[in-house]
């Protein structure tokens, strides 16, 4: 980071999400939130952009997640890839905080019973089709990524392209942010902290 800054170059970070909306993921909810604070304090230290996922509530719609939980749909990587323009002070073209499309409700109690133990299911399949392979591997040693070939198994020279400005926004760009003080914005850091 010191060399990239040093040499010139506008770097750009990214913080975790805000995993509170998934139930076992949110175990860790305290750990991310200190990541995410380190991650800050190292943008602010190095005056880096900072993307921050954290505060982006839409990242709680379960439905910009694939099943595994740890990976974003095409959907949740284009509202972030918006997210990063706003950052870097380009017109995106879009908005990232545009709600997705209400799903019709399930009205009643049967109804209300239903969407409930549908989601309890959905939580029991995660649990057996991606926890518990992931622990099992932990537990032997396994990384998930042994026997896969690199993408790119040679070294490939990088050749500088015309640097480009970028445009800092004067106010933190992307903030959507709630009442959950404590976690939602840990030590209060926003974009760098100008």
């Amino acid at each position: 980071m010191a060399a990239l800054t040093r040499a010139g170059s506008t770097v750009m970070v990214f913080t975790g999400f805000d995993p509170k909306a998934f139930p076992v993921l949110r175990l860790i909810r305290g750990k991310s939130a200190v990541l995410t604070m380190h991650v800050r304090e190292i943008a602010a230290r190095y005056n880096c952009l900072i993307t921050d996922l954290w505060t982006m509530r839409i990242l709680t719609d379960r439905r910009l997640w694939t099943p595994d939980r740890l990976h974003l749909t095409p959907d949740g990587h284009r509202r972030v890839a918006l997210l990063a323009c706003e950052v870097a002070g380009l017109a995106p073209g879009a908005d990232w905080r545009a709600l997705l499309q209400v799903a019709e409700p399930t009205s009643g109690f049967v109804g209300q019973a239903a969407t409930w133990a549908a989601a309890r299911w959905n939580d029991v399949e995660w649990v057996f089709e991606h926890a518990a392979p992931y622990l099992s591997r932990r537990l032997h040693g396994v990384s998930s990524g042994d026997g896969v070939v690199p993408k790119r198994p040679e070294l490939t020279a990088l050749h500088p392209v015309a640097a480009r400005p970028v445009l800092r926004s004067p106010s933190p760009a992307g903030r959507d942010q709630s009442d959950d003080e404590a976690l939602d914005d840990p030590r209060g850091l926003s974009r760098a902290s100008r």
